[in-house]
């Protein structure tokens, strides 16, 4: 049942509730996309709940069956006891009927064309050449940090037990929707009844543990999400069950190797088929908004999903029920949701060919088209977990477009780990445009079956290539380390301090001054930034001579978060410079004031200039300045002899001007042994001072005291943090009671409850 996407939570509301008024038994129910599931046994359920709503002013959609079968078994939960004797045999027979083994239609016979269910002799030494074929086994060794990412299994479930699989698969998030789509996250729920699941779960990520195969992601971490029936039947309740379930689960990639049953194409415009299809839809569509990289099998039929004409296997859920039917316009859900779904054809190794670098040809079995497949990958015996009881070695040969997803899907969480911040719309660009790397690999098809989509996946240029780069945001200059602007393009000459900011990626970066200066820096745990300062660089010692200035360079150079030689995320950044040769001139007073006269007959204004390493601050007309100035939001002092540092005294104030870059202090210095208060405006602090609470005492130095002090008659204690003393204190072996005040006690005082005696140094006598 579908009401309009755009349905208020009322009018849902309504609709359920009139579902449970015509005899239905509501089941699952998803607001977040107006779909909701009901069983029922009346056979004129659909157009009775239709009239009903629009006899209470609500629009729908669709309303329709989801399976072509009956309900049958513990699925059934209509009540026995019905509106006719014909409805309750219904209801008795289908209860009855509990067949829990594999239904002979069932696609999970299909995805194997070499043998059915058979599988190909397990040959000992596994030969995964998928792995090698997408580059995975090379990815696992590059050095690059990854962060956790989940893999829905949308499946048969998985063996949990599986040795290479028991440590991947997260319990507490699994689940099974097998049963009128409804979750249950008991284990006898999920676990794998079939073997296709646990071979799918193996190929995305079974450990690298020393045993078995390795997954293509093996870091990442699996959730089991049971999507069929012991049938082998994927209906669209459990599918919704299943992309929504992952949706609402933290689930970052999910792999569905299968088409939703019973239709092998689902009709849009059969009132039969709507329902169901608009609802497995909609579940894929919420999966995708919700950030999932959904990731589908293509199909094993040999068709040409963009066209599709014929269909000779459905209704599937029934034996002998199918028929010939026209399917144009018909989709397969969901491998040609292309908008919501990652669409992986199946690959074959030629005869001959190395794994690692070879040619690949589409799988004869595999689905085709030029707008449905988006990216091909290996589904041509391959090698993967199957329960170990199915095959006592846990290992097994299978194919499919089956096994070719959960390639893709593995790609997509090495993406994933290492763009953690990526949507899912960037994730699939990308892995689009480096499936695109391997593009020749692939055939060109000369039955005219394009196969190829954008490429091969790629998991090594998963870890390797496009990855986040640092990002040089500034490259400055200062003449006094003080007021920086940008060095790209000024002309410069004589001492100049410059220094880089790179951010993003980054994790170590090195800053060169014109071949005269070159150091590096590394990026503090966490940081995601770092500065590389040159320190000072005179420009004379690139002997200059004349007027015209040289072309130069700063060159950054920074290396991201991968350490692998092969990876693309380091940079070096030339930024480009004018150095001249160094200007001279003289001190000249025209009565005015003090000036500087370069030999050029130029002079410095309305900047700050360095002259024999002292920094002088020159007005507007060229003049010495003198007093405060704020640049860059830092404060300076420009006395007669240039830029103050260290204490200064201004206007019968004291101030502390940082002895290197001459910048105004504040709040706590240290200067010396000794620790000092300067004021928010610099101003350095004497007598009593509250600070953070506190009371301390500085002084007629500025500097702050500890121990016994005396102030304005009476005694006090200052601790060695400098903080103020209250109450009963020990010193020296000697108590002492210091009031609220901070005074000591003398003489006899109220303290505690009781008179207290203390002689008249303070010291407590009983």
């Amino acid at each position: 049942m579908n009401l309009p996407v755009g349905a208020s939570e009322s009018d849902f509301a309504t609709a359920v509730s009139k579902a449970g008024d015509v005899g239905g038994v509501v089941l699952a129910q998803y607001p977040v996309f107006n779909s909701f599931f009901v069983q029922s046994v009346k056979a004129a359920f659909a157009p009775d709940l239709g009239a009903a709503l629009v006899a209470a002013g609500i629009s729908y959609d669709s309303i329709g069956p989801t399976r072509y079968a009956t309900v049958s078994g513990a699925e059934v939960k209509v009540e026995r006891n019905q509106g006719t004797p014909g409805e309750n045999q219904a209801v008795a027979e289908a209860v009855a009927n509990h067949d829990d083994s594999l239904s002979p239609n069932s696609q999970l016979n299909d995805f194997a064309p070499e043998g059915g269910t058979d599988f190909t002799p397990d040959e000992g030494d596994a030969n995964a050449w998928g792995l090698y074929a997408v580059g995975s086994v090379q990815a696992q060794q590059v050095d690059v940090p990854r962060a956790k990412v989940t893999v829905g299994v949308l499946d048969t479930g998985i063996d949990a037990d599986h040795p290479d699989l028991k440590d991947q698969v997260d319990r507490t998030r699994s689940v099974g929707c097998a049963s009128n789509g409804i979750a249950n996250q008991d284990y006898s729920a999920w676990k794998d009844d079939h073997y296709h699941g646990t071979h799918v779960a193996g190929t995305i990520a079974a450990a690298h543990n020393g045993i078995g195969v390795d997954g293509v992601a093996p870091e990442a971490t699996l959730v089991a999400i049971k999507t069929s029936n012991s049938n082998g039947s994927f209906y669209p309740e459990y599918v919704a069950c299943a992309f929504t379930w992952a949706a609402d689960h933290g689930v970052d990639v999910t792999n569905a190797s299968f088409y939703m049953d019973p239709w092998a194409f689902w009709l849009p415009n059969d009132p039969t088929q709507a329902a169901g299809m608009e609802a497995g839809s909609r579940a894929v569509h919420y999966a995708h908004l919700k950030g999932v990289v959904n990731v589908a099998a293509e199909g094993n039929a040999n068709d040409d999903h963009d066209n599709p004409t014929v269909d000779t296997s459905s209704p599937n859920d029934v034996e002998g029920a199918a028929f010939t039917r026209d399917v144009t316009g018909g989709i397969d859900v969901p491998a040609m949701l292309n908008d919501d779904v990652i669409s992986v054809s199946a690959l074959a190794l030629l005869d001959g060919q190395d794994a690692s670098t070879g040619r690949l040809d589409r799988a004869y079995f595999s689905n085709y088209g030029v707008k449905s497949v988006d990216v091909a990958a290996p589904g041509m015996r391959v090698w993967s977990t199957v329960p170990t009881g199915i095959r006592e070695s846990g290992y097994a040969y299978l194919s499919g477009t089956s096994m070719a997803s959960p390639h893709a899907a593995g790609v997509v969480a090495l993406l994933k780990e290492v763009h953690p911040g990526y949507t899912a719309d960037q994730l699939v660009a990308l892995l689009k445009q480096q499936a695109a790397y391997s593009f020749d690999r692939l055939t060109v098809p000369a039955d005219g079956k394009e196969y190829r989509g954008a490429g091969l996946v790629n998991a090594l240029a998963a870890v390797t290539r496009d990855q986040e780069k640092p990002v040089v945001s500034s490259v400055e200059y200062s003449t006094d380390n003080a007021t920086w602007q940008p060095l790209e393009g000024a002309t410069l000459s004589g001492a100049i301090y410059v220094r880089a900011t790179v951010t993003g990626s980054v994790t170590s970066a090195s800053l060169d001054v014109a071949g005269l200066a070159t150091v590096s820096k590394t990026v503090d745990e966490g940081a995601d930034s770092v500065v590389v300062e040159s320190g000072l660089v005179d420009l004379a010692n690139l002997h200059l001579s004349g007027p015209d200035a040289t072309p130069v360079n700063a060159t950054v150079t920074a290396k991201g978060a991968n350490n692998d030689p092969a990876a693309d995320d380091d940079i070096t950044q030339a930024v480009g410079f004018f150095a001249t040769a160094v200007k001279t001139g003289r001190w000249m007073n025209t009565g005015k004031g003090w000036f500087y006269q370069y030999s050029d007959g130029t002079h410095p204004s309305s900047e700050v200039v360095e002259i024999d390493g002292i920094a002088y601050r020159f007005d507007a007309d060229g003049y010495l300045a003198y007093g405060w100035d704020k640049a860059d939001g830092k404060w300076y002092y420009y006395g007669p002899n240039g830029r103050a540092s260290g204490w200064t005294r201004v206007n019968s104030l004291w101030y502390y001007l940082d002895p290197s870059t001459g910048q105004m202090r504040i709040g706590w210095t240290k200067v010396g042994d000794s620790l000092y208060y300067l004021e928010a405006s610099g101003v350095m602090t004497i007598g009593w001072k509250s600070i953070d609470g506190s009371w301390y005492l500085f002084d007629a130095s500025g500097a702050m005291t500890t121990g016994w002090q005396a102030s304005n008659g009476s005694w006090y204690y200052l601790n060695e943090d400098g903080t103020m003393a209250t109450g009963w204190k020990g010193v020296d072996g000697y108590w002492y009671y210091l009031k609220p005040s901070g005074e000591m006690a003398t003489g006899t005082q109220w303290v505690d409850g009781r008179w207290q005696n203390f002689d008249s140094s303070g010291r407590w006598i009983g």
